[in-house]
C-alpha cells in the first residue's frame, strides 16, 4: 500500500534534497581501456519527468495547488534484461592495415625449392565505440550488455553500454595476431621477398537497446511557495503509468517506453550505433628477384589468409 506523508516546509525541503538529481555512469568492460569523446546528440527519455507528467492521472493524492512543484525520486526503479544488440548488417570498410613482418627466401641452387617463411606475431590496437541515440535516464543505471557483433572480436562481447550516456564510449584492447609460416616455391638462383600485413577493418552498425523497468518511486508535491507538501512512497512504476494511460487523458508515453501488461513491467526500447576497428585477414605479398641479371622470375602474387 502507498503510505501518505504530510509535512510542512521544513520537512518538505529536507525530503527534496534526497529526491532530486540524476546520475550517469561511464561504459565499463573488464580490464580493457576506456575513453570518451564529446557527442551530445543523444535523445534521452527523462523517466522522472515522464512520471511527473502521468502523476495527476494515476490515483496519487494531490496537494490542491493547480500548479504544484513535483519532485520524483526514482532511486528504487529497477531494470533487468538490459541488452544492446546489432540490427541488420554493418557497413564495412578497409583501412591501411598493419605491417607484420618480412621473410627473405634465397634459393642459390640449380633446382626449384619449396622454402618456408617464419611465423610472425604482432600486437595491434583494436577498439569498439558505442553511442546512444535514444536512451533513458533516471536515478538508477541501465547498463546493457553489448551482444556479440558480426565478425567483431569476441573480447568486446562483455562491453556494457550505459543507456543514459551522451558521450561516445570507446573500449580498446591490444589484439595479438600470429601469421602462419608460408610455403613458397622459389625457382633456382632466385630470391623471394615475402611481406605480411594484417588487414584493418572498420565496421559501423546500428544497435537496439532494450531493458525491462519496474520497481517503485517516491514523490513529493509542494505548493508553489513551499509552505506545504504532500509525499507518497513506494508507488509502483507500472501501476502508475498503466492507470494513467487507461484513463485516456494523460499524455502519451514517450516512444521509448511501452507498457508490458502481461508482466506488469515497463519496456524500454532505444537505439544506438557502434564502430569497431579490428584485424581480419593476413595479406601475404610475394615478389621475386633473380640472382643472375636478366633471368626470368615468376610474377608477384598475394595470398589472403583469414586471421580469425
Amino acid at each position: 500500500m502507498w503510505r501518505r506523508l504530510r509535512f510542512t516546509h521544513t520537512r518538505a525541503t529536507a525530503w527534496a534534497m534526497r529526491a532530486v538529481g540524476l546520475s550517469g555512469s561511464a561504459l565499463l568492460i573488464g580490464t580493457l581501456t576506456m575513453s570518451t569523446a564529446s557527442a551530445d546528440t543523444a535523445q534521452l527519455t527523462d523517466l522522472d519527468k515522464t512520471i511527473a507528467s502521468q502523476l495527476p492521472y494515476c490515483d496519487v493524492g494531490t496537494i490542491g495547488d493547480p500548479n504544484p512543484i513535483i519532485k520524483i525520486d526514482s532511486t528504487d526503479v529497477t531494470n533487468a534484461n538490459a541488452v544492446a544488440h546489432e540490427v541488420g548488417e554493418p557497413s564495412v570498410s578497409l583501412g591501411d592495415g598493419w605491417y607484420i613482418g618480412t621473410s627473405i627466401l634465397t634459393n642459390d641452387t640449380d633446382q626449384a625449392l619449396k622454402l618456408s617463411t617464419q611465423s610472425f606475431t604482432k600486437k595491434v590496437p583494436e577498439a569498439v565505440s558505442t553511442s546512444v541515440k535514444n536512451g533513458v535516464t533516471f536515478k538508477g543505471k541501465v547498463l546493457g550488455l553489448l551482444a556479440q557483433l558480426a565478425n567483431v572480436p569476441a573480447k568486446f562481447t562483455n562491453t556494457t553500454v550505459n543507456f543514459a550516456e551522451k558521450q561516445v564510449q570507446e573500449v580498446s584492447a591490444m589484439g595479438t595476431y600470429t601469421s602462419p609460416a608460408q610455403q613458397i616455391d622459389v625457382p633456382p638462383h632466385t630470391v623471394a621477398h615475402v611481406t605480411v600485413n594484417l588487414q584493418k577493418v572498420e565496421a559501423t552498425g546500428q544497435l537496439a537497446l532494450e531493458a525491462t523497468l519496474g520497481g517503485t518511486f517516491d514523490v513529493v508535491q509542494y505548493a508553489r511557495d513551499y509552505s506545504y507538501g504532500i509525499g507518497e512512497n513506494n508507488i509502483s512504476l507500472y501501476d502508475c503509468l498503466s492507470t494513467a494511460q487507461k484513463k485516456g487523458k494523460a499524455p502519451a508515453l514517450p516512444s521509448t517506453l511501452a507498457l508490458d501488461n502481461a508482466n506488469k513491467k515497463v519496456r524500454f526500447n532505444g537505439t544506438g550505433t557502434y564502430t569497431a576497428t579490428y584485424g581480419t585477414n593476413y595479406l601475404v605479398n610475394v615478389t621475386f628477384a633473380p640472382q643472375v641479371s636478366g633471368a626470368a622470375v615468376p610474377k608477384p602474387f598475394t595470398r589472403t589468409i583469414t586471421a580469425r
